[in-house]
Parts: structure tokens; C-alpha cells; sequence
């Protein structure tokens, strides 16, 4: 015969478990719920009055415009974590006269040079522009960044330029500046390129090198010391923690991409039945 101790200790647990199913959980199915505990404001730190205000230390935000290149958030990060790095902005292009494009442009031979030095940029023309003299082939949109004209060569030109010694064409450097500038003259019979590696100028007044900092979030350990450090309250940290990725090198944020303030990453989407479950979590 089962005591009435003994029934109560089998149905017990039972009982409790049926109790806690009509309860609202307490955990969320992250990342497509979203907790309303995260504060809106940016982490900053106001260097005049001495004051930092409270925040959510997440991605960072980099104010363009009070920006000086000092160098003073990179310092900092130097025995923490070394996610900061100060990186000029470049453009590539190659330059070629009009009359010489006009006459080769369908010369087997320069076809096949531009595909070569093309590889490393997807394989397309960005841009075709023309001059008095010259037409201008931008290779990129955007700039790209990095903190020596030498390491933009190395990582998208070397092998280009390497295949196109063995296939016969002339490299020669025509103008070397670091971390300036980095030209190359390019000839194979009566063809003549200008390939260049030519830092950009932003424009603002208080930053006149245009160096800037950026951020490699596969290191970054969100302490906020760099926002600390800055003299200038050009850098602050934002909300936004949502950054996770397929490709680590996509972990590496350059200046324009810290000065947008909404750029972040997204779940990926879910099935009907997903959805349709957490609709019922979050509204039962």
C-alpha cells in the first residue's frame, strides 16, 4: 500500500511540472528575440569636463569630424587587446593615355593584362573615367583601407603583378612614397599602364594625414578604454552587439564603417514554424 508521504513525493514533481508549462519563460530564442533590457545610450566619456556618461559598451561609433589621427585609442589598446589599428584610406587605378587605349583596347594583350590585375577585385571595371590625356580605370567603390601603401599592394596586386612578369610585360616603379603613394609602370611592346596606389585625401581640417582608426572585433574586448582615451570625444560605443559573422576577416571594421551609425549584422531568416512559436511565447 502507497502512504499518503509517498504519493505525495511521486506527484509532486509532476505536479510542479505541469504548473511551470502555463508559465511565461523566462529565457528568449535568441537572436530572433530580443531582450528590452539593453540601454539606448552610447557609452562616451566627455574629455573636458572629465565625465563619462553610462552606457552600453557594444560597437563602436567613430565621429569623422573630431577625429585628429592622434593615434591615442590605438596607444591605448596596445596592452589590452590590440584591436585598434590607425589605417589611411586608399584608391587604385590604372591610368592609360586616350590614344593608346583607343587604339589597344582591343589588343589581346591588354585584355589580358587588365583581367589579370582585375583578379583580385572581382573581375569588373568599377569605373571608367576620362581626362584631357588619359582614361582613368578605378579599381574599387569604396577606399581601401590599411596602414601602409606596401600591405594594399602585397595583398591585391603582388600575384597580378607577379603573372604579368612571366607573361613578358615590363614592371617598373615609377614613384614610391610610403605611405603616400605606390606607382607602377607597366609596358609590353608599344602598351604603356600606370598602375597606382594613392592614399586619399577626406578633407577634414582637423585630420590632415586622414588617418584614422580602425576596429578588429574578432579582438576587441569592449572595455571602452579607448573611448577613455580620446582627447577629442571623436569615438564612442553604441547599443549595438549584434555582430556576428560568416567570415572572420568581415570582424574587421574599417572608418567608414564605424561612422555609420545603423550598420549591423542580421539573423539569418527562420521557417513558418519558428515563427509561428515565438509569436506564442511572446504573446501567451
Amino acid at each position: 500500500m502507497f502512504s499518503a508521504s509517498m504519493l505525495r513525493r511521486l506527484f509532486s514533481p509532476l505536479i510542479s511540472g505541469l504548473r511551470h508549462v502555463f508559465y511565461r519563460p523566462i529565457t528568449i530564442k535568441y537572436p530572433y528575440e530580443k531582450t528590452n533590457a539593453v540601454p539606448e545610450e552610447n557609452y562616451r566619456f566627455d574629455p573636458k569636463q572629465g565625465v563619462a556618461y553610462p552606457g552600453y559598451k557594444g560597437r563602436h561609433i567613430l565621429n569623422l569630424d573630431k577625429c585628429t589621427g592622434c593615434g591615442t585609442c590605438d596607444r591605448t589598446c596596445e596592452n589590452i587587446a590590440e584591436a585598434i589599428t590607425m589605417v589611411f584610406g586608399y584608391k587604385i587605378y590604372i591610368k592609360i593615355q586616350k590614344q593608346l587605349y583607343e587604339n589597344f583596347r582591343n589588343d589581346p594583350k591588354l585584355t589580358e593584362a587588365l583581367e589579370k590585375i582585375l583578379e583580385s577585385f572581382k573581375g569588373d571595371l568599377k569605373t571608367i573615367k576620362a581626362e584631357e590625356e588619359h582614361y582613368v580605370i578605378e579599381l574599387t567603390d569604396e577606399p581601401v583601407f590599411n596602414y601602409r601603401c606596401e600591405v594594399v599592394y602585397e595583398n591585391l596586386l603582388e600575384n597580378s603583378i607577379e603573372d604579368l612578369k612571366k607573361d613578358g610585360w615590363t614592371v617598373e616603379i615609377s614613384d614610391y612614397k610610403s605611405p603616400e603613394i605606390m606607382k607602377f609602370k607597366i609596358s609590353r611592346d608599344n602598351i604603356v599602364l600606370e598602375l597606382a596606389i594613392e592614399k586619399l585625401d577626406f578633407g577634414f581640417k582637423q585630420n590632415r594625414r586622414s588617418i584614422f582608426p580602425a576596429v578588429d572585433y574578432g579582438r576587441c574586448v569592449f572595455c571602452g578604454f579607448c573611448v577613455d582615451a580620446c582627447p577629442f570625444n571623436a569615438i564612442e560605443m553604441t547599443p549595438v552587439y549584434e555582430l556576428s559573422v560568416f567570415e572572420r576577416e568581415e570582424l574587421l571594421y574599417n572608418p567608414l564603417m564605424l561612422s555609420t551609425k545603423y550598420f549591423e549584422t542580421y539573423p539569418p531568416e527562420t521557417n513558418w514554424a519558428e515563427k509561428t512559436i515565438i509569436l506564442m511565447r511572446r504573446y501567451r
